[in-house]
């Protein structure tokens, strides 16, 4: 309300102030002499507000329809809005209409005054163009409804035929309108010197007319969009074919809007009013013509990515795989003769201009341009053979058939690499030695000529390597050429790590020495190479990791020996060292991203690095974790084969107790850390303090959790180790009931933590929901374990004594059941969305199985518990609903059957559940 009641006042001083000089001026006509100059100049400046006044009306009946938005049709607020909308439009054209009359009785004063003077001819083009704007205002209404209703409607209905025919024709009228308009503003500037007054006037409005011409072509784009989308088979390929022919001419507006406005700019002052003017429209409509471009291209590329999807997914041989692949090779070799089109073009230039100049170098950044993007060219084809070649068993003919042709692609590719490198060391002998361009491309041969030997053949050697020790894996690690070739790849690997590093440290310190200038392109490259040589080493990281972790599972490594041990260490060493690097490239990357716009591309960029990092980060530290619980499981299972308190018991219980201690401590300084941030953050409540809450209160959870894990231990070392009535079990159950005593007295603690902050937001609120959520997780409701506790002590009542509540049993196994079929229905909705017989599917299959055999068990109970005491009527309703239950199973299991094959493992499955759900529980049948 405040924001709308400022803009109404502001709107509101603009508006008084053009009423105040249109009404001015208008006065001023009836002062002067009819047709005289004053009265001429009365006249244009009263037009000259009337029109203001018409524009700004309209800008405010916009404003309210925008406003109108935010209430729902039919409410208060849209009727009070929808009652300015109308009060506004009728005054607009209440003031187009007294305008008009206006016109027309000065024109008649004017005419028997003086008919042939300026001010009558003036007046009558007014009228004129007024009566011409108010029929292209219907025409183009009827442009516009005429496209909505085309749109809107069904094809082949009764409205579809009614304005379907009728678009065309009314879009060739509208643009012929605005096409005579700036025609004749076209023909006034011949005659007009190019820096006069009023050929920068009249230019204005030629192109504010062929932009609205260009608005035309875009609504018939969107139209025909449309069109494709509703229309299906032959009528579709039609409209397809109109909706190209209509992009084709919207590009054609985008390069005239682009021409005139470029050819503007070179006449006149630059950085001038107008200058300006033209340049942000011919940035505007380039911006447009590129875009418009780069989707041609893009689309053509789509279709030879669809096929390179068909060809991937359909099996090999086939005729629509053979025809996907010739339309990939179609595309391949139109982009390959246009790259070596390219750098035949530039290579002829170089020798036409003055070596180490402007335009030489001008043309050698181009021609190794090119050549980059065709070797990037062949080296996508080698690996799309290497794909193909895939699909066919390594003996095969045409296996080997692929791998030649391969094979030839990669000998094309080295003599175009060769061949540019003898092109630069020509000009390299040709250049002037003092100029800048021979140091250039003399450093630039001395590095890639040697890049090959120094950098890409230590990797190959690697590669090279590892496929030799692959071929002999299987000889056992005793045996010695195993050992050879293993030690011979952990050599290279370590060597090519080394030169990873030091690359990464020249760059690293180059972008140090850069560092006053990280805006510049040359910092933007240095940092570029230092994370490039960053991930180059975390992929031999990561390399070397999986030959080890290979070895330790399917290498047939015994556990106990020396070399298993070694593994293990270079695995946990190998991935440390993956984490180490994802540290630093976040570390960097973060200030990084702070030195560059939000908005920019490379922003973007660097923002994917750092996104994949941390989450590689998160899963080595889930690994971690995963792996330290793992071995903590390990070693309490290797407890209970134990003799108590012997050494070899002491020592995995010290273990145990460590990994226990450890997680505990991280669980309780994580808990208070964010216990304090809860008391310290305000306003409590807000979105800050909700966070912190929430962290508060899972690793509450998780201690709570923790806690009950070690009671869980203890009370089955008690049960495994001890007697009772011995003074070991005497000492276990102390420990027992001291850990249990802890847990509810913490568990009380953090229930009046929730209760104080409950107290303290306000009801209502995202924050109170959050804290009441949890108030009725801990305190505020009857859980299941409290349910399940209630039920057990009467049974054990019933059963022992036969002195119990009947109907409290009965009510507490109803509220036990209802979980039970609540979570029930939960998997039997989820298992609805999934492919029958489908990993998903049977997952949620066992999981509602579970929960029904669950509560069909507690009625199992319920009746044996009756049946001792005796008691008919709750032996007539435990039999009834676990019959129920039961009836429900089997039909269920007996409906899932159906469709599937006899030999399915899932038939057999279930068969054997019915057989032995008839066989146990006979007694509900």
């Amino acid at each position: 309300r405040i924001y709308v009641q400022r803009i109404w006042k502001r709107w509101q001083r603009v508006w008084h102030y053009y009423v105040r000089k249109m009404v001015w001026w208008r006065a001023r006509l009836y002062k002067y002499r009819p047709g005289s100059h004053r009265w001429r100049r009365s006249f244009y400046y009263y037009r000259l507000y009337w029109a203001r006044l018409i524009n700004w009306g309209k800008w405010w009946i916009r404003f309210l329809q925008h406003r109108q938005r935010y209430y729902k049709s039919g409410t208060n607020g849209y009727k009070k809005l929808e009652i300015q909308i109308q009060r506004w439009q009728t005054w607009r054209k209440n003031l187009r209409h007294s305008y008009l009359k206006r016109l027309e009785y000065w024109s008649e004063k004017l005419k028997k005054y003086n008919s042939k003077g300026k001010a009558y001819q003036s007046l009558k083009n007014r009228q004129s163009a007024y009566q011409s704007r108010k029929d292209f205002r219907s025409l183009w209404r009827e442009y516009y409804y005429a496209m909505y209703y085309t749109v809107r409607s069904k094809a082949g209905s009764e409205r579809w035929k009614k304005y379907e025919p009728t678009v065309e024709g009314l879009r060739d009228k509208v643009y012929d309108w605005y096409k005579q308009k700036w025609e004749s503003y076209e023909a006034k500037l011949k005659n007009l010197s190019k820096r006069s007054r009023n050929y920068t006037r009249y230019f204005r409005f030629y192109a504010i007319y062929k932009w609205k011409g260009m608005r035309v072509h875009m609504w018939d784009v969107w139209y025909k969009n449309w069109l494709v989308r509703r229309l299906r088979g032959s009528e579709r390929n039609e409209a397809r074919g109109k909706l190209h022919k209509a992009r084709s001419v919207l590009r054609d507006d985008y390069k005239d809007i682009a021409h005139f406005t470029k050819t503007r700019m070179s006449q006149i002052r630059k950085r001038g009013r107008e200058w300006n003017w033209c340049y942000a429209w011919y940035r505007w409509s380039t911006k447009r013509l590129g875009r418009a471009r780069a989707r041609t291209r893009y689309r053509s590329r789509r279709r030879a990515y669809y096929w390179f999807h068909r060809f991937y997914n359909l099996k090999v041989g086939y005729e629509q795989s053979n025809k996907a692949r010739e339309h990939i090779e179609k595309y391949y070799n139109r982009v390959l003769q246009f790259y070596e089109g390219r750098m035949e073009y530039w290579k002829k230039k170089l020798d036409k201009y003055r070596p180490g100049y402007y335009h030489w170098r001008h043309a050698m950044y181009h021609y190794r341009s090119y050549n980059r993007r065709l070797l990037h060219w062949y080296a996508w084809w080698i690996n799309f053979h290497k794909k193909w070649s895939h699909m066919y068993s390594t003996s095969s003919d045409d296996y080997k058939k692929i791998r030649g042709e391969m094979d030839k692609v990669r000998e094309k590719k080295k003599q175009a690499q060769q061949q540019f490198l003898s092109t630069v060391k020509t000009w390299v002998g040709k250049l002037p030695k003092s100029s800048a361009a021979y140091k250039y491309w003399e450093r630039y041969y001395s590095r890639y000529s040697e890049r090959s030997a120094n950098y890409r053949q230590p990797l190959r050697d690697m590669y090279k390597l590892e496929r030799s020790w692959w071929a002999v894996r299987k000889k056992g690690y005793k045996d010695e050429e195993f050992l050879k070739a293993w030690k011979e790849m952990r050599r290279s690997e370590e060597s090519v790590m080394d030169i990873l590093e030091k690359r990464e440290n020249d760059y690293s310190k180059k972008v140090l020495a850069e560092r006053k200038h990280k805006r510049s392109r040359q910092y933007r490259y240095y940092f570029r190479r230092m994370l490039w040589y960053s991930y180059y080493r975390w992929y031999v990281l990561r390399r070397r990791s999986f030959w080890s972790r290979w070895m330790m599972k399917y290498g047939g490594v015994d556990r106990s020996s020396y070399f298993y041990k070694k593994l293990w260490r270079e695995y946990k060493k190998s991935r440390y060292q993956m984490y180490a690097i994802y540290n630093t490239m976040i570390l960097k990357l973060h200030q990084r991203l702070h030195e560059l716009n939000r908005r920019s591309r490379w922003w973007r960029y660097w923002y994917r690095w750092y996104r994949w990092a941390r989450y590689k980060k998160k899963a080595y530290l889930r690994w971690r974790s995963s792996y330290s619980k793992r071995s903590s499981a390990r070693t309490r299972s290797s407890l209970w084969s134990y003799k108590y308190h012997s050494r070899e018991y002491m020592r995995v219980y010290a273990r145990v107790w460590k990994y226990w201690l450890r997680m505990w401590q991280f669980y309780v300084k994580r808990m208070v850390r964010w216990r304090n941030a809860v008391a310290h953050t305000r306003p409590a409540g807000d979105k800050r303090w909700r966070r912190d809450y929430y962290r508060m209160m899972r690793y509450q959870g998780r201690m709570l959790y923790w806690m009950g894990w070690w009671i869980r231990f203890t009370r089955k070392r008690q049960r495994v180790f001890t007697k009772p009535g011995t003074s070991q079990y005497n000492a276990l159950e102390r420990s027992i009931n001291a850990w249990t005593n802890w847990r509810s007295r913490w568990r009380k603690v953090f229930t009046r933590r929730i209760q104080y902050w409950r107290s303290k937001i306000k009801s209502g609120t995202v924050g109170y929901r959050l804290v009441d959520r949890y108030w009725k997780l801990y305190e505020g409701r009857e859980t299941y374990t409290d349910i399940l506790r209630t039920l057990r002590q009467e049974e054990h009542k019933c059963w022992f004594s036969g002195n119990c509540d009947g109907a409290k049993m009965k009510e507490y196994r109803g509220k036990l059941v209802k979980i039970y079929d609540d979570y029930a229905k939960k998997w039997e909705d989820r298992m609805s969305k999934y492919k029958k017989a489908s990993r998903r599917y049977i997952w949620s299959f066992r999981h509602m199985f579970w929960y029904k055999y669950y509560s069909m068990r507690e009625f199992r109970r319920g009746l044996r518990i009756a049946t001792k005491n005796k008691n008919q009527d709750r032996i007539d309703f435990n039999k009834k609903n676990g019959h129920e239950r039961l009836d429900w199973l089997i039909n269920r299991l007996e409906q899932d059957k159906k469709g599937l094959p006899k030999r399915a493992w899932w038939y057999r499955v279930m068969r054997g559940t019915v057989i032995w759900l008839k066989v146990h529980y006979k007694l509900f049948l």
